[in-house]
């Protein structure tokens, strides 16, 4: 076990070395504890930092603090949602993953996300600069599916499986997102609205 934090080199060697990476990683995977204290925590941070200091920039201390805990609270919950929902969707597919696994994968599929979610540092002031931050984040979260991809190859996922297993699991991602986006939304405008 190893509770070192992720460095510069193993996200890219995630990024640009794919399979490469998966196939080390996926051997033997680390206990989903070891993933959260050193991939999940500090990059899902990213985004909780990048919404507080936004929150800086325009002025609005209380409002960043509420939405950067909030944003770091939903990307927890879609990891987690992503790695349980991940092997229940296989066996639709008569296909295993295994619990392991499936955190692993949920959290390598989550990085280029989480390392996109930099550019909510911009203010929405800038409506046309914020709508490119925003597609960027999009744009860049799709490779989270190429990851997945490359770790059913790992996984030995049949190969007539995998296209569908991919489809499925990024709507229910998706639908899991915005679901956790609109409950946290909603409850930080109502604490905004009692503390303020």
């Amino acid at each position: 076990m190893k509770w070192v934090f992720v460095t510069p080199g193993e996200i890219w060697a995630l990024l640009r070395q794919t399979q490469a990476f998966l196939t080390d990683r996926l051997d033997d995977p680390d206990a989903p504890r070891i993933l959260f204290v050193t991939f999940v925590a500090p990059l899902a941070a990213i985004n909780c930092i990048a919404v507080f200091v936004r929150s800086l920039i325009v002025d609005s201390l209380l409002a960043g603090f509420i939405l950067g805990i909030g944003t770091f609270a939903l990307q927890l919950g879609v990891w987690l949602s992503l790695a349980i929902i991940l092997p229940a969707i296989a066996r639709q597919f008569h296909t295993t993953i295994e619990d392991d696994h499936s955190f692993a994968l949920a959290t390598y599929a989550s990085v280029p996300m989480w390392l996109a979610t930099i550019l909510f540092v911009i203010p929405d002031d800038y409506w046309l600069v914020s709508l490119w931050a925003r597609l960027t984040i999009f744009g860049v979260s799709t490779f989270g599916l190429f990851i997945l991809q490359r770790g059913f190859v790992v996984l030995d996922v049949r190969p007539d499986v995998r296209t569908p297993l991919l489809v499925s699991i990024a709507v229910a991602y998706a639908a899991g997102y915005a679901l956790l986006s609109m409950l946290v939304g909603l409850t930080a405008h109502i604490l905004l609205y009692i503390l303020t």
